[in-house]
């Protein structure tokens, strides 16, 4: 007997969502997990494990299939031999569950191989590990330097866990405005309660990443006339980085002013209209935007 009624669609009324061996019991009129139905399942799958490769899934293995179909004919002849009206439909259904059988061990196997490489690295020294951490981090702006005064872009030494976002243009905020990928969040997307995602922690190889940001900060809140220390705290945990790209949003003044208020009155400090007025012209004069664009605002 050929299986290429097997390939021609469902014809007996198959529910392909779901489990064939219920179904198949049901033509049979036998009860699922009884005697006899435990029995014809444990053949099945005998039958099916005899001739299905696990390389392969059993559409790709329609000589297997063929195998099986014969082998249950041969072995069973008064469930699957004539009359061709009911032996086909059963034939039918049994192929099913000899796939279904088949499948599931295949998946059961990617299981193990997967539960076999999760162990495999979670045996892998720490140190292993913290090296390979080390590759996956990006470069970070170094601190302003002379470099900066120049006009020149500062080399790139500190190694840290959050993105350079210094090659943005007005044109990357208005399109990718507040994705992952920027780094920094436009002031209205910022929930209460919530620091910006990008100066949640600052890490460096050399451990002395509070120092080094202590140092900028002060620096750059400390060169503005009149000076702006005062707001030391707030900006304390806000990086190069983040604060860079905010001098490029000439088109966008007015969110970058609401973003440096939210950020002050995140620590608990109150902010005038005029201070932020103050910082938000800093930070577009330190970071070398000059002040031509912002007079036209």
């Amino acid at each position: 007997m050929s299986i290429s009624y097997f390939a021609s669609g469902n014809r007996f009324g198959l529910d392909t969502h779901r489990q064939a061996l219920p179904q198949f019991l049901r033509i049979l009129d036998i009860e699922y997990g009884s005697a006899a139905g435990n029995e014809i399942k444990r053949n099945i799958a005998k039958i099916s494990e005899s001739h299905f490769s696990l390389n392969k899934p059993p559409a790709a293995q329609v000589q297997a299939l063929m195998k099986i179909e014969s082998e249950l004919i041969e072995k069973y002849p008064e469930l699957y031999g004539s009359p061709p009206e009911i032996s086909q439909k059963r034939l039918y259904f049994a192929l099913h569950v000899a796939r279904d059988h088949h499948n599931r061990r295949r998946y059961r196997r990617k299981q193990t191989e997967h539960q076999r490489k999760s162990r495999q690295q979670a045996s892998v020294p720490y140190e292993t590990k913290k090296k390979v951490a080390h590759r996956r981090t990006t470069q970070q702006v170094a601190l302003p330097s002379a470099e900066l005064a120049a006009g020149q872009k500062p080399a790139q030494t500190s190694v840290v866990a959050f993105i350079d976002l210094t090659s943005m243009d007005d044109s990357d905020v208005d399109s990718r405005e507040g994705s992952p990928e920027l780094g920094c969040q436009p002031a209205s997307d910022i929930k209460a309660g919530i620091q910006p995602k990008a100066f949640k922690n600052i890490k460096t190889e050399n451990g002395d990443s509070v120092g080094k940001q202590d140092r900028f900060i002060r620096k750059f809140l400390n060169s503005y006339d009149p000076p702006m220390g005062k707001y030391l705290e707030a900006f304390r945990d806000v990086p190069e980085s983040y604060l860079r790209p905010l001098a490029k949003w000439g088109s966008m003044s007015k969110r970058r002013k609401d973003l440096i208020k939210e950020i002050v009155q995140k620590a608990g400090k109150p902010v005038s209209d005029l201070d932020v007025a103050f910082l938000d012209n800093h930070v577009c004069a330190y970071f070398g935007e000059g002040l031509e664009e912002r007079s036209s605002l």
